[in-house]
């Protein structure tokens, strides 16, 4: 038996792990939306380093996965997510939900704040 066990699952990166305090998971957002983002993260965070993904469970039949997409979200433009500091390790980072459901179809994600390749914890989201 194998066990698959990623680098940022070790216990010297819990540091460095971000904890998204809002929005609430099941939470609902729209197409092209403005999203904020607020997160808890140890000490004084690299804002250069932060991004935002969103990811749409895939399902599997007869040993196939279908449906699996992951979502990099950029704020305005395509520009790099806004990320501000709320003081004491809180922080808001603010990004742009996917334009269409051509990107995204209808229905549940996980969105992940990241930071120096170190998901958070997901919370499951719904766009409509």
């Amino acid at each position: 038996m194998e066990a698959f066990s990623p680098d940022y699952l070790h216990p010297r990166l819990a540091r460095v792990r971000p904890t998204i305090v809002s929005p609430a998971s099941h939470s609902q957002i729209e197409y092209g939306q403005q999203l904020t983002i607020n997160f808890r993260a140890e000490g004084r965070i690299n804002r250069n380093l932060i991004t935002v993904t969103m990811i749409s469970p895939p399902f599997t039949t007869h040993s196939f996965s279908m449906n699996q997409r992951l979502l990099v979200l950029t704020h305005e433009n395509g520009t790099r997510p806004e990320v501000t500091s709320l003081g004491r390790s809180n922080y808001q980072v603010r990004v742009t939900t996917p334009g269409s459901p051509i990107l995204a179809p209808p229905g549940y994600y996980l969105l992940f704040v990241v930071y120096r390749e170190v998901p958070s914890q997901g919370i499951w989201v719904q766009i409509k």
